[in-house]
C-alpha cells in the first residue's frame, strides 16, 4: 500500500512539473505580453514564499530579461522618457 502511494506521488510530481516548458528569451521578446503575464506570475508565487525552481525558474528569468530588453528599446526609441 505505502509502495503504491509513493509511486501514485512520484509520477504526479513527475507530471506536474513536465507540464512547464521551457520559452527563450527570444520567444518572450516576440511574445512580450506573454512575458509579462509570465513574471507576474512568478512575482506572485515568490511573494507567496513558493520555492521557484526548475524550468518555472527559468522562464520567469527569461521572461524578466526579454521585460529588461523591450524597456531598454522603449527607452532608447522614446528618449523624452527619461
Amino acid at each position: 500500500m505505502k509502495l503504491s502511494k509513493i509511486v501514485c506521488l512520484t509520477i504526479i510530481t513527475l507530471l506536474a512539473t513536465a507540464c512547464t516548458k521551457l520559452k527563450t528569451v527570444d520567444y518572450y521578446k516576440e511574445h512580450i505580453e506573454e512575458a509579462y503575464k509570465v513574471h507576474n506570475k512568478c512575482i506572485e508565487k515568490y511573494d507567496k514564499g513558493d520555492v521557484l525552481k526548475g524550468d518555472y525558474k527559468e522562464n520567469c528569468d527569461n521572461a524578466g530579461k526579454a521585460i529588461a530588453f523591450d524597456m531598454k528599446n522603449s527607452l532608447l526609441k522614446n528618449p523624452t522618457l527619461y
